[in-house]
């Protein structure tokens, strides 16, 4: 029963009624606090899929940029003032 109700996560407490079937007779008598916690389990589970959506895609923007490791330098050489192109 606990695995249907965490499952299905009813908000009121006719739907907690209607997924358990029999109900048992904790459930009826604590069924507004039963509620309850699923109200408040299902805001923080929300607010922290938020943050990690939030943070994953920080983490997404900051990698997609690759500097390129090799940058071509233009060096002016001491002959006649040509370039020399070079690889770091």
């Amino acid at each position: 029963m606990m695995f249907r109700i965490a499952e299905l996560m009813p908000l009121t407490m006719d739907n907690l009624l209607a997924c358990c079937n029999p109900v048992p007779p904790l459930v009826r008598v604590h069924i507004q606090d039963i509620v309850q916690v699923i109200k408040v389990s299902r805001s923080k589970f929300c607010i922290t899929l938020l943050v990690l959506t939030v943070i994953l895609q920080t983490e997404k923007d900051r990698t997609d940029y690759v500097p390129d490791t090799y940058h071509d330098i233009d060096m002016p050489q001491a002959n006649g003032g040509m370039f020399l192109s070079l690889r770091l």
